[in-house]
């Protein structure tokens, strides 16, 4: 099963729904803006999955998530085309929370997307340390929108040396 099923269910529209309410009646809960931007990126709106997670660091700027933040922001960016932002904002996410494995496959791809071939090997070397059996293209399958799922396998495949 997909992990955003088990985190939301099938339909990310009911998700963004539910999180809408929850800031409709607590615009503070912080957790809430970083869970809301968690799924606007799974729904491909990389805009407001950078603006919402910002919107709950800025709330709660010492959260233990933070670096989980700092990590879906760079996403965000990467799914915009920004990636010496994506590649700024998930290293330093990945300086707090260094086992998040799903990070490096979107750092791997930003770097590969910006010419930065060694940095993309070193960050596929360092998702097979954290998890060894990973094969990275199957890590885009929470992205709804198929062409930045594309984008995100086809950095993958340069960062592996594979023809895209």
């Amino acid at each position: 099963m997909p992990r955003q099923s088990r985190y939301f269910g099938k339909d990310i529209d009911t998700s963004i729904t539910l999180i809408d309410r929850a800031l409709a009646l607590n615009p503070s809960l912080s957790m809430a803006w970083q869970w809301s931007g968690c799924v606007r990126f799974l729904a491909g709106l990389p805009d407001l999955a950078l603006e919402h997670p910002e919107t709950g660091m800025r709330l709660s700027p010492r959260d233990p998530f933070g670096g989980l933040c700092d990590a879906m922001i760079g996403t965000a960016h990467f799914l915009a085309g920004r990636f010496d932002e994506a590649i700024a904002r998930i290293s330093v996410g990945l300086e707090q929370v260094p086992s998040f494995a799903y990070a490096y496959s979107v750092l791997a791809a930003a770097s590969a997307h910006a010419g930065r071939l060694d940095a993309a090997r070193q960050a596929l070397a360092r998702l097979r340390a954290v998890v060894p059996h990973a094969v990275p293209t199957d890590t885009v399958s929470s992205q709804r929108r198929p062409e930045l799922q594309e984008f995100l396998r086809s950095g993958l495949r340069r960062a592996a040396g594979e023809a895209t």
